[in-house]
């Protein structure tokens, strides 16, 4: 005879490392495939007891972006250098990760931690590459276009690879667009 109460044996397998692999993997497959209800079934234990460990949805879902995001970082060399770095690196976290970035826009407390780090370290770079004066907007711009290549090339099934290549070519015009001759932006 069985009684209601917690399920022995999976549930004390459970751990934190172990939900945000499953949990990635679950939103790779599309954010249509994400809830709290499919996590548990895909690990066997019950959505309530995944809450234990991530503490919800939410936090659980900036606990991924913080792990995808963790090596994204500018690397070495001149301000605009290692600004196509940055966004060349997290262009490659978009497009392995689409569905987890499209959440990130509906899940504002998300935002804190790794997406709050690279937003920070961009604007620091622009700001060194070209002042103040129009960092905001150009980092915005170049985020907004990140987020689109990637989406679209999740989309539209392109060979990553290819893809990444063409960003960073694409990037390197609109670099050199906003930051011509070592950093002073161009006014059109």
């Amino acid at each position: 005879m069985s009684r209601a109460g917690r399920p022995k044996g999976a549930e004390a397998k459970l751990d934190r490392e172990t939900i945000e692999i499953a949990a990635l993997a679950l939103l790779d497959q599309g954010q249509a495939a994400f809830s709290m209800r499919a996590l548990g079934a895909a690990l066997s234990v019950t959505p309530m007891a995944l809450y234990h460990h991530v503490g919800g949805r939410e936090a659980l879902i900036g606990t991924l972006a913080d792990r995808v995001l963790e090596d994204v970082t500018a690397g070495e060399g001149s301000a605009s250098e290692r600004v196509a770095g940055l966004l060349q690196a997290y262009c490659r976290a978009v497009v392995a990760h689409p569905a987890l970035f499209l959440m990130l826009f509906d899940t504002p407390a998300a935002f804190e931690g790794g997406p709050q780090r690279v937003t920070a370290e961009l604007d620091t770079l622009l700001a060194e590459a070209m002042g103040a004066a129009f960092t905001t907007r150009v980092r915005d711009i170049l985020i907004d276009y990140t987020h689109g290549y990637g989406f679209a090339v999740a989309v539209n099934g392109t060979e990553r690879e290819a893809a990444l290549t063409e960003y960073s070519a694409a990037l390197a015009l609109l670099l050199e667009a906003f930051l011509p001759s070592g950093g002073t932006p161009a006014r059109r």
